[in-house]
């Protein structure tokens, strides 16, 4: 069966997808089947296909003239924007784009591919056309033959998407130091991807190449104050370096722009203890586990430093709460003897 029928089959079950009404008709798959085979060959595939089958069987054939996707219009309309193939034969490229896309939306990679091979073998949008058929063979676990496609499509011209998909690859290959030197080379054509020098900060800060990492996490939040990522990262390097005061700071600027980073908190209250500050930690912790799984760690966490601040009442009600979850935290239970013992030295 050829490739443009599978194409033109799937892209017709979309159609039919579209129109139908989801609540009452699903289209499970649509099946072609091409002239040119043998009839008993067609006649033995049609009743595989109804065997078991539970639904309704409806045969299509296109008129002459009308393209099987044209949505009922005939081929030489004033708008052949909707069409796989234009007036004068060529395939239609935007069109087989959209649709290109869409298929790999949905997750159907090599039918995608194939679209994107077939722009491809059409000399149009090269550079898109491999760094799409790279996509769908990275998706696929393929790695090695996205990383080709990647490759041939910055030897048609270096471009930001080939480069970042690309250093991601190597990234998972373990291969960091030349993750880093593609994602420079994508930040040279594009100076203002303040994700990407994040990204290439961590890189950095896994080789333990502190200082080089500081910089890229630095022009980050220099161009985007508020980038937690860079600001996350910055402590990471202070902590590496073992100014565990300056982690401190970064990471309450960083989570008080990002909540959700359990990596900064579970950081943060260790740097906290150490350097015995822990009125921001607790402001943060109490916030994060407002929205955070219950975990008898961050509460004991929280209560040890309610308790530090002189907070009696507030670390009794957190430590009795752990309690509830788990009665034989003998954590919990020493802090409320400790709450117990001071309270009545007070008295």
């Amino acid at each position: 069966m050829s490739k443009n029928l599978e194409v033109l089959a799937a892209q017709l079950g979309k159609l039919l997808s579209q129109k139908l009404d989801p609540n009452q008709f699903e289209v499970l798959e649509v099946f072609p089947v091409p002239t040119q085979t043998d009839r008993i060959v067609r006649l033995r595939a049609i009743e595989d296909l109804v065997q078991d089958f539970d639904g309704y069987l409806i045969k299509i054939k296109p008129k002459e003239g009308v393209d099987l996707l044209s949505t009922g219009n005939p081929t030489h309309s004033k708008n052949p924007g909707n069409f796989v193939h234009q007036p004068d034969g060529k395939l239609n490229i935007p069109f087989l784009f959209e649709n290109a896309q869409l298929l790999y939306s949905s997750g159907d990679y090599p039918l995608a591919r194939n679209i994107y091979q077939a722009i491809f073998q059409t000399g149009n949008r090269n550079i898109e056309a491999l760094n799409g058929i790279g996509l769908c063979y990275e998706a696929e676990g393929n790695l090695e033959e996205a990383k080709d496609s990647y490759e041939k499509s910055i030897a048609y011209r270096p471009n930001f998407d080939a480069f970042q998909h690309l250093a991601l690859i190597h990234i998972q290959q373990k291969n960091e130091g030349m993750a880093v030197e593609l994602l420079e080379r994508a930040l040279e054509l594009n100076p203002q991807a303040v994700d990407l020098r994040a990204k290439i900060g961590s890189i950095l800060l896994q080789l333990g190449k502190i200082t080089e990492a500081k910089k890229q996490f630095e022009d980050a939040f220099s161009t985007h104050p508020r980038h937690d990522k860079a600001l996350a990262g910055m402590a990471s390097c202070y902590l590496a370096e073992g100014n565990k005061r300056l982690a401190h700071d970064y990471l309450v600027k960083s989570l008080q722009i990002e909540l959700n980073n359990p990596s900064a908190i579970y950081q943060l209250i260790k740097c906290a203890y150490e350097i015995k500050t822990y009125a921001k930690t607790a402001q943060i912790l109490e916030k994060y586990i407002q929205i955070a799984p219950v975990n008898t760690n961050l509460l004991y966490s929280l209560a040890g430093l309610q308790f530090h601040l002189g907070r009696f009442e507030e670390a009794t009600t957190t430590a009795r709460s752990i309690l509830r979850v788990s009665n034989d935290h003998s954590g919990a239970k020493d802090l409320l003897g400790m709450i117990d013992h001071f309270s009545s030295i007070k008295a």
